[in-house]
């Protein structure tokens, strides 16, 4: 960025999207260990940033940040992100909840401390406007997303954590990958034995997390609610997999599959892929619906 005289922000960001979604070895390890640092710098940097506010300053800036903190909740942000995801297939639940997202991270504060710093005239007002906007922003909009999402039909809960997970450890491209599967009431192969559910051909269950032990799964080991399940494949049963696992989606993977197959034989990945969608939405009806098989599609994730 500095070479090329850009801005160092949106290298970091675009950095970041790009690693995130990158494939390269111990990469679970490294997010980890990244978003704690993470988490400790955002904590360290707010402690700091503290350091540079006056609460007596500060609240006789509140009429001048509360108009702002209006302006930009119901009328600035709305239309950006309106006209951001205008060529996106967004639902508009899905915009409003985006609309609420707000301003709740430390980059408008820093961003704030540049005037300050030069020493520019009204820099010190600037800086306390930013900082009670986004402070207004945070107690505000971040208190109540959990709430409007809800409202809105688009919360879906956390992800059960457990103390143990594995990881798939390849220096080269191995064609296989090892997935974790949550275990729901509402699972076909709940209550069965490992040796009476019908695995593709090259699927192993390898661990079997339950209650924070993990368990070496046999052949007689009955598969229980609330298990996690790390179950490796190859990259070309994946689909069949899910569909053994979620046997509602069973037609979506089947129609996803023989689309993709035909297209991989006429050399029209990316044409096919689009298509399966656009066919998904009309048999669905909504685009929300759609991305919301898409989603449970993706429920087993990489490690």
């Amino acid at each position: 960025a500095e070479e090329i005289q850009a801005n160092g922000f949106l290298a970091v960001f675009f950095t970041g999207f790009y690693l995130g979604n990158a494939e390269f070895v111990y990469k679970k390890g490294i997010s980890r260990s990244v978003e704690d640092t993470s988490t400790v710098s955002h904590i360290l940097l707010f402690l700091m940033l503290g350091l540079l506010v006056f609460p007596s300053e500060l609240l006789s800036f509140w009429k001048q940040g509360v108009l702002i903190a209006l302006i930009l909740t119901f009328m600035a942000r709305p239309v950006a992100v309106f006209l951001c995801t205008v060529f996106w297939k967004y639902t508009v639940k899905e915009k409003i909840l985006l609309c609420w997202g707000g301003i709740k991270g430390v980059i408008p504060i820093v961003l704030a401390t540049y005037p300050l710093a030069a020493g520019l005239e009204g820099g010190h007002y600037y800086f306390n406007i930013v900082f009670f906007v986004v402070l207004i922003s945070a107690l505000v909009q971040g208190s109540t997303i959990e709430f409007v999402s809800g409202k809105l039909g688009l919360l879906t809960g956390n992800k059960r954590l457990s103390p143990h997970t594995l990881e798939l450890i390849s220096l080269e491209e191995s064609g296989s990958e090892l997935l974790e599967y949550d275990v729901g009431t509402k699972s076909p192969i709940i209550s069965k034995q490992l040796k009476d559910i019908h695995l593709p051909e090259n699927v192993l269950v390898t661990a079997i997390i339950r209650q924070n032990d993990i368990i070496a799964p046999r052949g007689e080991t009955v598969i229980e609610n609330k298990d996690i399940l790390f179950i490796l494949v190859r990259n070309e049963d994946t689909e069949k997999l899910l569909a053994l696992l979620e046997p509602s989606l069973e037609p979506y993977v089947d129609e996803e599959v023989t689309k993709v197959e035909e297209a991989e034989e006429a050399g029209e990945t990316g044409e096919a892929e689009e298509n399966v969608k656009i066919e998904k939405t009309s048999k669905t009806g909504s685009v929300e619906e759609t991305q919301k098989i898409d989603s449970e599609i993706t429920t087993l994730k990489k490690n």
